[in-house]
C-alpha cells in the first residue's frame, strides 16, 4: 500500500465517522426530547411516541456496539 492510498483511507475513514457521529447526535436529540416531552406529561408517552423512543434508543445503543466491536480490531 502506498502512502497516498493510506492517507485517502484514512480521510475516508474520518468523513464517515463525523457523518455517524452527526448522526448519533440527531438520535440522541431525538431520545431526549421524547424524554422530556414524557416528564412535561407526567411520564405518560403516546404509545407510537413510545414505540419510537425504543427504537432509536436500540438504534443508538446497537451503533455503539459496532463501533467499539470496529475499534477493537485496530492494533
Amino acid at each position: 500500500m502506498t502512502k497516498k492510498e493510506l492517507e485517502q483511507q484514512c480521510r475516508s475513514f474520518q468523513i464517515s465517522s463525523r457523518q455517524l457521529a452527526n448522526t448519533l447526535h440527531k438520535i440522541r436529540d431525538s431520545i431526549e426530547k421524547i424524554e422530556q416531552e414524557a416528564k412535561e406529561h407526567g411520564g405518560e408517552l403516546a404509545p407510537m411516541e413510545a414505540m419510537r423512543h425504543e427504537k432509536l434508543y436500540q438504534l443508538y445503543n446497537k451503533t455503539y456496539e459496532e463501533i467499539a466491536e470496529t475499534l477493537a480490531v485496530f492494533p
